[in-house]
C-alpha cells in the first residue's frame, strides 16, 4: 500500500514539475509606446531571424519553448529594433510590458510628404520583388535581410500582419476578379488564405495550389466578376480582335456584351497570313482595352474606337463617350496614337477615379482621366525614379517599385497625388 501511495506521489510530482516546466517555457508579452498604447504588427524573432509571434491590436504576443536567457528581437517599421532578455521572473507574471521607442527615421520614410516619393516599407526587407493591394491590405513577396525569401501581410499602414517563408522560385503576385491574392511560381500557383479563431485574425496561409499552366487556363480570360454577372474575354487573329461576354451568375446562361477590334491590326495579320506565314503572332502585339467597375457602373475603355462605353451592374448597355487623351494629331491633321502612352489605364478602387500612365524618356508620367472630356490632366511625375514598375493607385496614393542605379535591389515606393489640377 505504501508503494501505490509512493508511486502516486512521484507520478504527482512529475506531472506538477512538468506542468511547471510547460508554463515557464511560455512567454506572454504586450507591445507599447512610451504613452503605454499597445502597438500592432510587431514582428517577434529569435536571434536567428525566425519569427515566432506577431503582436495583435492589443499588443499581445505568446512564445512559446522559449528560457531563461533568451532574447527576443522586436521589430516595427516605425519603431527602433528593440532586444528583450528573458529572466526567471518573467514567466511568472501574467503579461510582460516591452516598450518600443518611436523612430525618427522610419517615420520620416513612411510618412507621405506632399509629392515627394517615399520607401513605404523598409521593415528588415532588402528587396520587394513584387506587390499587391486589396481590402485586406498589402502583399509582397520580399527578400530579408537575414537572406530569406518571404510573402508578408500588412495593414495599409504598413503595420506587418503576417509573414511567411516561401521558397525563391515565387516571384508574382496575382489579383483575380473576386479580388483574392495568388502567389505564382515557376511551375505551381497558390491561394492566399488567412486563418481566424473566433473573428480573429491568426495567420496567413497558403490554399487550392495548382499547376500554374492550369491556373492561367481558369483565370487568364476573366476580367470581371459582381454578384450578378462573370465577363470573360476571347481574343481573336493574333490578338487584334476581342469578343467580350458575360455570364448571369444565377441562370450560367452566357449573353454577347461589346465587339473591339484594330482594323489597321486585323489587316496586317491578313497579311502575315498570305504572305508571311505565322509571323503575325511574333510581331503583332494584342490590343489593350480594359474593362473596370466601380459604383454599380461597368467601364470598357474601347481605344481602338476611341470612346468608354458604359454598362449597368448587369451588363446591359448604356452609352458611350469620346475619348482623346491617349491620341495626338499630326503634321496633317490626322489622329495617331501617343507615343508616351503606355496602354495603361489605373483605377483607384478607394474614390473612384481613373488615370492614365505616360511616358518621356523613361520617367512616368500620371494623369488623370476626365471622362466628361475625354482628357486627362497630369497629377504626378515620377522625376529622379526612371524606370519604375507595377504602378497601382490606393485610395490617392501612387505605388510602384523602383530599383536605384547603384543597388539592383527594388523598394516600394509611394506618394501621394496632386488632388487640387
Amino acid at each position: 500500500m505504501k508503494s501505490i501511495r509512493l508511486f502516486s506521489l512521484l507520478v504527482f510530482l512529475l506531472l506538477v514539475l512538468s506542468v511547471t516546466a510547460q508554463q515557464r517555457s511560455v512567454i506572454h508579452g504586450r507591445c507599447i509606446d512610451l504613452r503605454k498604447q499597445p502597438i500592432q504588427g510587431v514582428n517577434v524573432y529569435s536571434t536567428d531571424s525566425l519569427l515566432l509571434s506577431v503582436s495583435d491590436k492589443n499588443g499581445r504576443f505568446t512564445v512559446n519553448k522559449v528560457k531563461v536567457g533568451d532574447t527576443l528581437c522586436l521589430s516595427h517599421v516605425t519603431y527602433e529594433y528593440t532586444r528583450f532578455v528573458i529572466e526567471q521572473e518573467d514567466f511568472a507574471k501574467k503579461e510582460v510590458p516591452m516598450m518600443l521607442l518611436e523612430n525618427a527615421y522610419g517615420l520620416m520614410e513612411v510618412e507621405i510628404v506632399g509629392s515627394a516619393p517615399v520607401i513605404a516599407y523598409r521593415n528588415r526587407v532588402n528587396s520587394v520583388i513584387d506587390y499587391e493591394i486589396n481590402d485586406m491590405g498589402f502583399y509582397m513577396i520580399a527578400y530579408r535581410q537575414d537572406g530569406n525569401c518571404s510573402l508578408l501581410h500588412t495593414t495599409m499602414n504598413f503595420d506587418t500582419l503576417s509573414v511567411l517563408p516561401i521558397r525563391r522560385k515565387f516571384q508574382r503576385l496575382y489579383k483575380d476578379v473576386y479580388n483574392q491574392i495568388h502567389l505564382i511560381g515557376n511551375d505551381s500557383t497558390y491561394q492566399i488564405g488567412h486563418r481566424q479563431y473566433r473573428g480573429q485574425y491568426m495567420n496567413m496561409e497558403l490554399f487550392y495550389g495548382m499547376q500554374r499552366d492550369e491556373f492561367y487556363a481558369l483565370m487568364g480570360n476573366n476580367v470581371l466578376a459582381n454578384d450578378k454577372v462573370f465577363v470573360v474575354t476571347d481574343y481573336g487573329d493574333n490578338g487584334q480582335e476581342i469578343y467580350y461576354n458575360y455570364y448571369e451568375i444565377d441562370s450560367h446562361k452566357g449573353y454577347f456584351m461589346e465587339y473591339v477590334s484594330d482594323n489597321g491590326g486585323l489587316d496586317l495579320a491578313e497579311n502575315f497570313r498570305k504572305f508571311g506565314g505565322m509571323g503575325g503572332s511574333l510581331f503583332l502585339k494584342a490590343i489593350y482595352d480594359p474593362v473596370f467597375e466601380t459604383h454599380d457602373t461597368i467601364f470598357l475603355f474601347n481605344f481602338e474606337a476611341d470612346k468608354v462605353v458604359y454598362f449597368n451592374h448587369e451588363a446591359q448597355r448604356l452609352g458611350w463617350s469620346w475619348i482623346t487623351f491617349h491620341r495626338e494629331r499630326t503634321w496633317d491633321n490626322k489622329w495617331q496614337m501617343r507615343k508616351e502612352w503606355k496602354k495603361l489605364v489605373l483605377l483607384d478602387e478607394v474614390q473612384s477615379r481613373f488615370y492614365a500612365v505616360f511616358e518621356e524618356e523613361g520617367v512616368m508620367i500620371l494623369k488623370r482621366i476626365d471622362l466628361k472630356t475625354g482628357k486627362a490632366d497630369e497629377v504626378a511625375k515620377l522625376t529622379g525614379f526612371p524606370f519604375v514598375t507595377n504602378p497601382q493607385v490606393h485610395d490617392g496614393v501612387l505605388y510602384f517599385l523602383y530599383s536605384k542605379e547603384d543597388n539592383h535591389a527594388k523598394q516600394l515606393y509611394r506618394m501621394r497625388i496632386n488632388q487640387d489640377s
